[in-house]
């Protein structure tokens, strides 16, 4: 190996370059490395967007050791059993099947429903999406990642532990609804009946 190839083996040991379809979220994921450090090592903020060809930093360290990626089972997800979720939704109400930016489903509600965590985690995005209103993704304790989505107020901050149960935002208006999905490994759960309920 000449000097060339091993600098850009130091290289691609601590960077990654975007290619399409990449997100943050997958970026982080493919890396085992929370989102939040992700942002962190790349200066980037809530809302902030990747570009094709864009270097990304993944390495928390400049050392030069590669960093390993665990691509076993990257194309299958497995789902956990119901009984490993807690026993409820994000809300009552009427579900139907969301399909967009963001796969997942989407649930009616009423002015006054309160919009309550599924899991307890961490809160690890909160920002404005495009369609949906707010959206915070919470990285469950349970290895699940959590995504509600509502043109209504969620009350949550960057960082923030939230438990099972806990009211992360209120309904404000008659026949609102929110987008509710869960991922495990960076990959949206294909079989909704496994999700919480």
């Amino acid at each position: 190996m000449n000097e060339e190839d091993k600098k850009r083996d130091k290289i691609s040991a601590k960077n990654y370059i975007v290619k399409k379809g990449d997100t943050l979220f997958s970026i982080s994921r493919n890396f085992n490395l929370p989102l939040s450090l992700l942002m962190e090592y790349n200066n980037l903020n809530a809302g902030d967007i990747i570009t094709l060809g864009q270097v990304l930093n993944v390495s928390k360290t400049f050392e030069d050791e590669p960093v390993k990626i665990d691509n076993s089972g990257i194309d299958v997800v497995k789902t956990a059993s119901p009984s490993s979720f807690a026993p409820y939704w994000p809300i009552n109400g009427n579900i139907t099947k969301y399909s967009g930016r963001i796969q997942g489903v989407q649930i009616e509600g009423s002015s006054g429903d309160y919009i309550q965590a599924v899991s307890s985690g961490r809160v690890i995005w909160y920002d404005s999406f495009k369609g949906i209103g707010k959206v915070v993704l919470i990285e469950g304790d349970n290895g699940f990642d959590y995504l509600y989505g509502a043109k209504d107020d969620l009350n949550v901050h960057l960082g923030v532990k939230i438990s099972a149960g806990e009211k992360i935002g209120r309904l404000k208006e008659e026949n609102s609804s929110i987008i509710f999905s869960v991922f495990k490994n960076g990959k949206p759960l294909n079989d909704i009946s496994k999700a919480p309920r």
